[in-house]
């Protein structure tokens, strides 16, 4: 009995030798290099001849973290992040949870209206970025042209500091809001109907109803969404690459931009690796200050 026990852990073990592999291969050794990169100045001088067990570059400490902390532009990509993450989070929220009540009214033709809805997300996002970027150039773009054939002048979306972020963060509403609205209605689909009945002979109106019923018994789907999107909204970087390349004067360089332009633009390995954990501490603490305040919200009720 020992001897079949063996042999089938051996076996299980063999069968998940090629996905440890991977996983320490391409996961876990990426993640233990950057971080030593991030206390070594290493530019494309010192990557010449690296091998995968070698660590090139000279042994700096802390000194790139605490120049990241005296730049700049480091300090502007950190609020564009915090703006773009103030006008993409709510705006996927409302949208989607929009989307999830409506496709669950059960309306006719229904079904088309879900595929619709969830069509954008399976959009590439250099696709998307490149159509969303001809609607709204100035010159030639749709929505400038609708707004001529009303009657004004459209404004230079991609050459306006206050706009360009705004068109970023609506691409990514109208992208992501697909995705969360599936999240949303396995939510409502899960709650019971007898609370629906009970609020309507209590003679609640649709709107307290909303608050007191639908609101309440989605907090797991939305605490899910929130975190979700948080990260999302720190790492947007595609959109921003394909759409305004960090402009117009850096009013839509987000941290996850910096990171690219820092370590691969720049060829400041140790300053992008460094700038990279930044990132992740950020969105790590802003996750738990989330829980905490959902959970204390919770227990007031």
């Amino acid at each position: 009995m020992r001897t079949n026990t063996a042999e089938t852990d051996r076996t299980a073990y063999l069968f998940l030798l090629p996905a440890v592999v991977i996983l320490g291969l391409f996961l876990i050794y990426p993640i233990l290099w950057s971080f030593l990169a991030s206390f070594r100045r290493i530019g494309i001088a010192e990557l010449a001849g690296i091998r995968l067990w070698t660590q090139p570059g000279e042994w700096v400490g802390l000194d790139n973290y605490r120049s990241l902390l005296r730049s700049r532009i480091f300090w502007t990509s950190l609020r564009n992040t915090a703006w773009f993450s103030l006008l993409f989070i709510p705006g996927t929220l409302v949208a989607s949870l929009g989307m999830a009540l409506l496709v669950r009214k059960g309306l006719r033709g229904v079904s088309v209206f879900r595929v619709l809805f969830f069509l954008p997300y399976v959009v590439s996002i250099v696709a998307a970025g490149l159509a969303w970027r001809w609607m709204f150039d100035s010159e030639h773009g749709l929505v400038n042209a609708i707004v001529a054939t009303a009657g004004g002048t459209g404004p230079d979306w991609f050459g306006t500091p206050a706009l360009a972020m705004g068109v970023v963060a609506l691409m990514c509403v109208w992208r992501w809001s697909g995705y969360f609205m599936l999240i949303f209605l396995a939510g409502l689909e899960g709650i019971p109907t007898s609370l629906y009945e009970a609020a309507d002979v209590d003679g609640a109106r649709a709107w307290m109803t909303f608050r007191r019923v639908t609101l309440p018994m989605l907090r797991r789907p939305m605490l899910f969404a929130l975190i979700v999107l948080l990260i999302r909204a720190q790492n947007v970087f595609q959109e921003v690459y394909v759409m305004t390349g960090g402009g117009p004067g850096n009013s839509t360089v987000t941290t996850a931009f910096l990171i690219w332009g820092t370590a691969f633009r720049s060829f400041r390995i140790g300053s992008g690796a460094a700038l990279s954990y930044m990132l992740f501490f950020f969105v790590v603490m802003a996750s738990i200050a989330q829980i905490a305040l959902l959970r204390r919200a919770r227990r007031l009720r």
